[in-house]
């Protein structure tokens, strides 16, 4: 149906053993915990860097001082989730940035 779309917030998750190919055609925007440690953090560094290369449409934010349940519970804010809700799909099933705009 046109218009519908898939995007993914992913707050600390763990995508290991994804098809980054699968993933690279649709927005993605994560999250991880500045106090999950430089191993965790440095995996989704390099996931955002990968799929960025890959040309996916991509943003990633480190939450200084925040544990992986802080983390959990506090990046489902009203800037991420309108981030995501900014795209649109076409006919032809391509994602297509809207202009981006956060009002509070």
């Amino acid at each position: 149906q046109s218009g519908t779309f898939s995007a993914a917030l992913i707050a600390s998750g763990n995508y290991w053993g994804s098809d980054y190919a699968t993933v690279s055609g649709t927005p993605v925007y994560m999250t991880v915990g500045g106090a999950e440690g430089d191993t965790r953090v440095g995996q989704f560094r390099q996931l955002y860097e990968d799929l960025f290369v890959m040309g996916a449409d991509v943003r990633f934010d480190i939450l200084l001082d925040l544990d992986h349940g802080a983390t959990c519970e506090q990046s489902f804010t009203e800037e991420r989730i309108a981030w995501v809700f900014s795209h649109q799909g076409n006919a032809s099933g391509i994602i297509i940035s809207l202009p981006f705009t956060y009002n509070r």
